[in-house]
Parts: C-alpha cells; sequence; structure tokens
C-alpha cells in the first residue's frame, strides 16, 4: 500500500480525505510492500488490547519463510501499538526479531548486508556483526527510506499535499495527539505552515522517535508459527501437514504475550503471502503445496477472528 498516494491524488481537503487521513495515521490499515534486490520487506502498524502487564510501543522484525525469495525468506517489520495510542508517545520502546529457528539470526544479517547496503551507504551493518541491536538499527533505517516513514510515525509525511498546495495545521488533523506533538518538534496550536517546513518538522518527529527504538532493548525468540510454515514449506503434506499438528493452545509464545504474539505473527504472515493465496496458478512458484495453503488459510481465519485488531 503506498500511503503518500492515498492523500497525494486529492484536490481539497473535505470529509472523505479527512476519514482517510485519519485512517492513515492509525494502525491495522493495510501493509506496505518492495522489493529490494531478491528480497521482499513487508511493513504494518497494527494495534493490540492484549498486555498482561506493561505497555510499550514495539517493533517486530519476522522473517518469515518464503520460497519466493533467493534467501528463501522475506523480512516483515511490524510496528506494534498499545490500542488507542499514536504513533508519537512517551511509552517504553522495545524490539523483537521472530525466527524460524534458533540458527536464523545470521540468515537476517545477510540478506540486509546484501540488499541493504545500497539504500544506507557506508552505514550498513559491518561484515561480520550478528548484535540485534545494530541489525535493528539498519533495518528501522531501511524501512524509513524504502516506506517514507509510514512505520515509524504512522504515515505523517503523507499528508504533505502536493497537489493542493495546502497548509496543514497538526493539531487539527490529529487532535489526539495534543500537546504531545511539541515534544517532537511539530507545532500545535492551530498553527498552519507551509509543505516544506511541515516535512522537516515531521522529520524531526521521525528522527526522534527512532532514536527511543534505538535506546530501546532488543531481544530474539524463535517463533513457534514461523517454525511451522518453515517445516511445511520444507516438506510435503504427505511428511508434514501443518494443520494437522495445529494447536494453537501448545504454541511455545511467551505466555504473558501469547495473544499479541500469536495475532501479530499471523497479519505477517497472512500479509506477505496475500497476493497468491488466493491464486492458484501461483502456488507452484511460491512452493506452496495443498496442505500449505490450508495452513495460510487457517491462519488467516484465526486472524480474522481476533477480536484484538
Amino acid at each position: 500500500m503506498d500511503f503518500s498516494k492515498i492523500l497525494g491524488k486529492a484536490t481539497d481537503y473535505g470529509q472523505a480525505i479527512w476519514n482517510q487521513t485519519a485512517n492513515t495515521i492509525g494502525a491495522g490499515v493495510g501493509f506496505a510492500q518492495a522489493a529490494l534486490g531478491r528480497t521482499f520487506l513487508f511493513g504494518s502498524t497494527e494495534n493490540s488490547s492484549s498486555y498482561a502487564s506493561e505497555k510499550r510501543d514495539e517493533k517486530h522484525y519476522l522473517l518469515i519463510p518464503d520460497h519466493r525469495q533467493e534467501a528463501e525468506y522475506s523480512l516483515y517489520v511490524l510496528r506494534l501499538l498499545p490500542k488507542g495510542v499514536p504513533p508519537i508517545n512517551d511509552l517504553p520502546k522495545h524490539r523483537m526479531f521472530h525466527l524460524p529457528d534458533e540458527h536464523a539470526m545470521p540468515t537476517v544479517e545477510a540478506i540486509l548486508l546484501e540488499q541493504a547496503r545500497d539504500e544506507v551507504g557506508e552505514e550498513a551493518v559491518p561484515a561480520g556483526s550478528t548484535r540485534l541491536h545494530d541489525l535493528a538499527n539498519q533495518i528501522d533505517q531501511l524501512d524509513g527510506k524504502v516506506f517514507n516513514g509510514v512505520l515509524v510515525i504512522g504515515g505523517l509525511v503523507a499528508l504533505i499535499n502536493p497537489i493542493a498546495g495546502a497548509a496543514i495545521a497538526a493539531k487539527a488533523l490529529i487532535p489526539s495527539l495534543g500537546l504531545t506533538l511539541s515534544k517532537y518538534g511539530l507545532r500545535y496550536a492551530g498553527d498552519s505552515y507551509e509543505e516544506k517546513d511541515l516535512e522537516k518538522q515531521v522529520r524531526n518527529a521521525e528522527k526522534e522517535v527512532l532514536s527511543q527504538f534505538r535506546e530501546s532493548g532488543t531481544s530474539s525468540l524463535v517463533n513457534p508459527l514461523l517454525r511451522q510454515l518453515d517445516q511445511a514449506l520444507a516438506t510435503d503434506e504427505y511428511e508434514f501437514d501443518p494443520v494437522m499438528e495445529f494447536d494453537r493452545e501448545s504454541l511455545d509464545f511467551p505466555m504473558e504475550d501469547r495473544d499479541r504474539f500469536f495475532k501479530l505473527t499471523c497479519t505477517a504472515i497472512c500479509n506477505a503471502y496475500e497476493d497468491v493465496l488466493d491464486r492458484p496458478e501461483k502456488h507452484a512458484e511460491a512452493d506452496l503445496g495443498p496442505e500449505d495453503i490450508r495452513f495460510l488459510k487457517l491462519l488467516r481465519e484465526l486472524s480474522k477472528g481476533q477480536a484484538d485488531s
């Protein structure tokens, strides 16, 4: 989804555009996809009410098994916010890698080294570095360049309307942020200003949010849904049928994060395969057997059935 095009075609700020703007800033309105060399980078902003204890602003980096790619994996970046919390906030930040097995982190590094070096130039991950923190920083920098800030600050950059050439009052567009905007350099007291000035203010806000994530903790886990998908793609239905083996209650997610991690993983997997799932002519290209299709459709139904989104 190209969020900038949603608003770029508008010639005024009528009610429809106000509605689109509010949805773009919010969560759960779609996902973005970009081809980086021979790897796909996906991303979305989602929300959740499944927090057993402290609410956090989280970024999740999922290595999704995907045989359409030369590396046999795609990267999915997911910003997860507590329900009702705007992209610019004061919540504690945390970043987490989700891997299909305990040996998969070098694959993330290899994808970044091969695909991201041209994008991030001299700041690319140095050879031999497997530090989670450094890898997360580079993915954040990359998704900011590719997706124009959508995953960092909820698409605020897309609010700049070059066709209308209209001055935008930040507080009017985002009343829920209130005075919080001022902390990150955005005007809020009903002021309006030119596109160039607005873009500068929004970029300042983006840098501040990225800085908060860089200062946060970074961890990793072996995600049981990614592990099952990886095994399913490597076998046929006689060797391993993921639906027959599926038991949501036995998935070894951290107990207090079980619902949240299950939902975000379903969302990421289903978005990554959305363009092939209902198109049988593309199944062979994605190395999807009938058991894999059943599994992906099960995850899609379970994702839709969650009242948390």
